[in-house]
């Protein structure tokens, strides 16, 4: 009777030895609870008001941008507005093409300006960089990014108002200036790698 036991119990061990595991689920950092606000090198040099010029496909002009802390320095806050003030008539057919605008819609642009909301904040986490823009053009556009040395990098993905992809590089030059350029595709084509704007800190 105790070799019969003995088996049993020999055999069960085999059986549970040779069932399948459950899979182990990857650990996950759970999200803090109350993070310290944005503190770091990058968001404290950028932050306060800028001017500047840049050129793309579409024009020349002059943009002010102003960057501060929001909710409670969990975000930074990007506002800005830009002015049209050169188009050549191979850009304005440039801008034509890209979007479909009329002579109208283009007067209208060039008179208003376009200006430009975003968010952004880093997951304490994983060290990556969030994103969220809205313009007066009615786009929306979600972007994912890293900073890597005097850079940071961000990929966008544009929808309603606008269509497709971007990629936009913003390198610190020194204390009191900043470039940003970008590559701005649709259907996998490039319609715009000409963007520069150089910025320069203003004096409070």
């Amino acid at each position: 009777m105790k070799i019969k036991w003995l088996l049993i119990l020999i055999s069960l061990a085999a059986l549970m030895a040779c069932a399948p595991k459950e899979a182990q689920k990857p650990s996950v950092n759970p999200p803090v609870f109350m993070p310290k606000p944005l503190d770091s090198e990058w968001s404290n040099w950028i932050t306060g008001k800028w001017h500047g010029r840049g050129q793309s496909s579409i024009g020349g002009g002059t943009s002010i941008m102003i960057i501060q802390p929001a909710l409670n320095g969990q975000f930074l806050m990007h506002t800005s507005e830009c002015r049209l003030d050169e188009m050549t008539p191979e850009q304005t057919q440039n801008l034509r093409t890209m979007t479909g605008a009329s002579d109208a819609d283009i007067e209208r642009f060039r008179k208003e300006g376009f200006r430009e909301i975003r968010l952004e904040t880093v997951d304490p986490a994983s060290g990556e960089v969030h994103c969220y823009l809205f313009d007066s053009l009615r786009c929306i556009a979600v972007g994912r990014g890293r900073l890597e040395g005097n850079k940071q990098i961000i990929d966008w993905q544009w929808s309603v108002g606008g269509r497709g992809a971007s990629t936009s590089i913003t390198e610190k030059l020194d204390e009191n200036t900043f470039r940003i350029g970008g590559v701005y595709k649709q259907d996998g084509k490039i319609i715009d790698d000409q963007e520069s704007i150089t910025m320069t800190r203003q004096s409070e």
